[in-house]
Parts: structure tokens; sequence; C-alpha cells
């Protein structure tokens, strides 16, 4: 393929946004103006205000909060940045920080408005997307309110996993202020999960077995 569109061609057949989407169209795309192809080295913050997000190569951290609670790894092909394209401000200091060299396609919001006026099937895509984000937000809701420390860091654990991570936390005094239970109690839920071979500890990192559960 001329042009060096190969790995940017496969980046927007996995992107959500141009899903069921010709690659005669998505060829067409990448001849356009409408994106740009940024590298970053490890430890960079990386701006993201108002442009979707395809990771080309390497992982991206994404934090929140004053604490800097890891919120999500993204990993090569993953889609950062939808749900907030449109925000006035970010979302509770949320910083995204290469985790390792990495190479990032920006889609800006402009350009993705443009696609959704003109191409229904993006547009439909895109309302998709929000919608399992939303359904995913609610499930982070029971999360907070489920009760039992137990049955909220099962949640997170189910929802860590959803994201393709298989590491529970290696600080459990801000695991325990993320869900808002005490220290104790959670120590006893990771105990009991791991009785159930849901957890394992490896040193003093927790982290989650394979498996439905």
């Amino acid at each position: 393929m001329k042009n060096g569109y190969e790995k940017k061609l496969l980046c927007l057949q996995k992107s959500f946004l141009f899903a069921g989407l010709p690659d005669s169209f998505l060829l067409q795309f990448l001849q356009t103006d409408g994106w740009q192809v940024k590298k970053f080295p490890k430890g960079t913050e990386i701006p993201g205000n108002h442009f979707l997000m395809l990771v080309l190569q390497g992982k991206v951290l994404a934090y929140q909060g004053a604490e800097q609670t890891i919120l999500r790894l993204f990993q090569k092909w993953d889609c950062l940045g939808a749900a907030s394209l449109y925000a006035e401000q970010s979302f509770g200091l949320l910083r995204i920080v290469a985790a390792s060299h990495c190479e990032i396609l920006f889609i800006p919001a402009e350009t993705v408005t443009d696609l959704r006026r003109t191409h229904w099937q993006i547009n439909e895509n895109y309302i998709a997307f929000l919608c399992e984000r939303v359904a995913f937000l609610n499930q982070k809701i029971s999360g907070f309110t489920a009760g039992s420390a137990q049955n909220k860091l099962l949640l997170y654990a189910r929802n860590l996993r959803e994201q393709k991570q298989d590491k529970l936390t290696d600080n459990v005094s801000r695991l325990a202020q993320s869900l808002d239970v005490s220290r104790a109690s959670l120590y006893r839920a990771i105990h009991a999960l791991e009785k159930q071979g849901i957890l394992y500890q490896k040193e003093k990192d927790i982290y989650i077995k394979e498996g439905d559960f």
C-alpha cells in the first residue's frame, strides 16, 4: 500500500467510529488533512482536548482526580477522547500520559462533526459508543453504591477486566479511598476474593486471575 497508510488504515478499521465503512472510504479519508499523527516519549503528558485519539503504537495511561488514580490503560488500536470530545472543560483533573514511547493519530472534533453530518453510519457509530459508555458508567456507579466492600471490589475488578487490565492495585490505601471503604474492610474483601480464585498477590501487587467471575 502506498504512502505508508497500512498502519493507519488498520487502526481506522478497528475504531468504533469507522465500523462498517469500506476501505475505499477510509483511504479517501487518509488522503485529507482531517487528521495528524504525533509521537510522544515515555512520561510525556499528551494534550488531547477536543480530539479523538487512536493509539497506533505504545501504551497510554489516563489518570483522574487529585490523587491521580489510574483510570484506564490504553494500548495499540485503542481509542480515547470520544466521550469528552465536545466537553468545554476537562473532567476531574484528567491527565493522559504516555506509558511508553507511543504514536497517536489525532482527529479533531470539527472533523468528527463533519463526518457525522455527512455519513449516517459514522453518526450511528458515535451514538452507539456513547450509549455503551453510559451503560459502563452506570455499572461504575453501581460499584460505589454496592454496599459491602466485597461487592464494590468485585465490580471494580470486573471493570478492570473489561478494560483488559489484570493488575488490581499496588496501593491498598489508595484503592480503599477510591472505593470509599476502610482499609480493614478492603483487606477482608481481598482475602475473600483470593479464596474464590478471583484475585492473587504477587509481592506487594494484587492481580486479577483470568476467567469469568
